[in-house]
This record gives C-alpha cells, structure tokens and sequence, in this order.
C-alpha cells in the first residue's frame, strides 16, 4: 500500500525555501487491524472487508479463521471500514432495524500508528431464551403465565416451574419478546397486569436469559377501636376478612390500636368483638367497617366504635365434698368465648363472689380441686356455661368435689 511519489518542481522549490520538515520527518504508516466476531465471541471467518478515505477504497480483504484480519501500511489519515456478511450471517438492523453496525468511520492513523474496529454479526440458526421470574429477594415465583412472542405475534405459552424459570429452545434466528402475567398477588389496581421484556435477539447457540422480578402487592391496614369520648379500647379482637373467609385475626393494643403489615392488596373488611364490659352497636362503622381498599405500600385506616357496658350483675360460686362441708382454695375461672375474664381462690366458707360482671355477653365457669379433691370432668360438675346475667341480679352456682 506504500506509494513513493516523485519530487515535483514544487517541492523542490519548498526543499530551497528551507522547509527542513520534508526531509527529515518521514511518512507516518500504521496498521487498522479488524475482528468480526458473533455474540458469543466465536469468531466469523470469510467476511469481506472494505478500508477506505473519503469516498475511495484504500483495500480489501477477508477475514481469516480467527475472523480477524490486519490491514498494513496504511498512511496517516481518516479512514472506515465496512464489513460485508458472509452467507449465513445477517445484521443486528436486519432484524431490528436501525443505524447501520457494518460501517466504522471514525478511525484515525496519526500520533498512533494503530487502530481498530470490531464487528458483531448474527449467525443463522437456533437459540435458547431462559425466562426467570423471582421475588426481590430472589425467592422463585412458581406458576406465572409467560408467552414468547415476535413482531407477527405469539410462538410460545407456558408456566414458570417451581424454580421460577422456563426454558424456550430451539428458537430460530429472530428478535422476540417475552411477557408475564404476574397475577393478581403481584398487581395493585391501577397497574398493567402485563409485564414485557422484548428487544431479545437469538442466533445460532445463543442461550438469552431474561429476568423478571416481581414484588407482592402489600401495604397495611391499620384498625383503631374507640369509645365515644375517643380513648382506644385494648383488647379488642379484630377480623380482617375478604369476601370469601377470614383471612387475620388480631387483638388491639394498649392504645386500641393494631395495624396488619403485610396485607396483600385488595379488598377487606374488619369486624370487631370488644372485650368484656365492652359493646358495640351491630352496623357499618361501629361493629365492622367494609370495602377498605389495601394498595401497595399504602396505609389504610378505619375506626371502629363501642361503648362501656353500664349494666353489671353478680356471681356466687360454692365449692362442697361429698358431705357438703366447703372446700376452701378450689380455683373458679369465670371465662368468656375470648378466654379468662376472671380467676379466684375459694374462702374458707368454700365460696367466691364475683361481682360487677358486665351482662353483654355469655360466661362460662370452671372448677379446679385443691390438692387432695376430685372432679367428674363434664357439664353440671367440672363446669357450667351459657350463662346470661341481667343488671343487678345475683346468680349463684354450686360445684361438688371428692375427696381423693
């Protein structure tokens, strides 16, 4: 490629004018070295080569078995390389369009003798796409719709396996797109019940993995209990449920407050069960509240009311042996459907009395012997329950123990 031009009158007059330069520096020559390669590295022989100036070829070649070629003694300048595909091999643009990506133009021999230009093409055969769907923290998420598709519609469906991962092979060369349908755990209202990742290119072995990551629609419901000066009442029991079953259950706190974190997104209602000497009037906004909507990583909140049962009563609670003399340190438990409300020691006259009971709900009461005393387990002799009271009465319930 090197040329040796003859001396012309001109620069023989420039050489007696004094311009040392053209005498004592050289030409400068450099090399363009090109590397035409597939996605995956491996190396594409046979493509033809152009190096040109301007609009003028400088040189051609093809590349070798490593898909590289190395263009010497180029001259100092500007030049391109365009690389032709051999048979077999097309274009990223010729799939997906765009700016062209056989063509460098900005190489330049000057103050570095050297300068390089690489290539990718793709090759005609079939390829793998790997579908992944995880949780944030990587969990898999089994049993999500995914669909392959191309620019002329749909190939593919199939479900993520319990790795959370679908394997397409035997893809042809082409440029696809995969897309999910997370369902409805994974989804707020208002967002696209779709998810798509295209711009996928497959060739011959590509293996492409394409990763989506789900997060689970969640945000809290938060549910306060008051009476009707607006203290919180502790202790009350909340259901959160959905139109099918009661999906939580909680107690309120000191503050009559409970928030449920981690409420998948959706619709719910709560109903509240007030604890002893607590009611409520049953209907939307005091006993339950209804169509509160959970959106992610949202607060929602509802009140509930209830108010201070005036009405009390009194239980008295005897425990005897066989002979009927009392029994003293018998242990009475006066409970409800939530549990305890009271536990007591019998006198030494065998008996307790429980007092201001609140008459709004059902009691039950259980004996437990001292040590050395017996009990038939059952209704009418361990315990006795449906108890209902009325204001000021006074009931009274007998247990017979035996001596062991």
């Amino acid at each position: 490629m090197r040329r040796i031009a003859a001396m012309t009158g001109v620069t023989a007059m420039a050489l007696s004018a004094g311009c040392e330069w053209l005498v004592t520096t050289p030409s400068l020559y450099g090399t363009v070295t090109v590397d035409v390669q597939q996605r995956n590295g491996a190396p594409v022989a046979g493509a033809t080569l152009i190096l040109y100036t301007g609009t003028r070829p400088m040189g051609y070649a093809e590349t070798n078995a490593g898909g590289s070629h190395v263009f010497h003694d180029v001259p100092a300048g500007a030049y391109g390389v365009r690389v032709v595909a051999p048979l077999g091999y097309v274009r990223l643009e010729d799939l997906a369009g765009g700016p062209p990506s056989d063509v460098n133009d900005k190489l330049e021999i000057g103050t570095s003798l050297s300068a390089a230009a690489h290539f990718t093409l793709l090759k005609d055969g079939l390829g793998t796409v790997v579908a992944e769907v995880t949780q944030p923290d990587g969990t898999p998420v089994a049993q999500v719709p995914l669909t392959l598709y191309s620019a002329t519609g749909p190939l593919r469906s199939a479900m993520t396996d319990g790795a959370g991962r679908f394997v397409f092979d035997s893809i042809p060369l082409g440029g696809y797109g995969v897309r999910i349908v997370p369902g409805a755990a994974y989804t707020d209202s208002g967002e696209p019940g779709i998810v798509v990742h295209d711009g996928i290119f497959v060739d011959e072995g590509s293996r492409e993995v394409i990763r989506f990551q789900v997060a689970q629609c969640m945000g809290t419901l938060a549910v306060t209990v008051r009476d009707e000066t607006g203290t919180g009442v502790p202790g009350s029991v909340l259901s959160v449920y959905s139109p099918s079953e009661v999906v939580l259950e909680a107690r309120t706190g000191a503050d009559g407050l409970y928030a449920f974190r981690n409420v998948s997104c959706g619709s719910y209602g709560v109903r509240v069960r007030p604890p002893v000497g607590w009611s409520v009037v049953d209907g939307r906004g005091t006993s339950f509240n209804d169509g509160l909507i959970v959106h992610r990583g949202t607060v929602t909140s509802t009140t509930l009311t209830a108010q201070v049962v005036s009405a009390r009563a009194t239980l008295r609670v005897r425990v005897m042996d066989e002979t009927g003399a009392p029994v003293a340190g018998a242990h009475i438990t006066l409970y409800t459907f939530d549990g305890t409300y009271r536990d007591v020691l019998t006198a030494t006259d065998g008996q307790v009395l429980l007092d201001g009971i609140p008459t709004d709900r059902q009691y039950g009461v259980r004996v437990d012997p001292p040590s050395g005393y017996t009990v038939t387990a059952g209704r009418g002799s361990s315990f006795v329950d449906g108890l209902t009271f009325t204001d000021g009465q006074l009931l009274d319930v007998a247990f017979r123990v035996a001596h062991r």
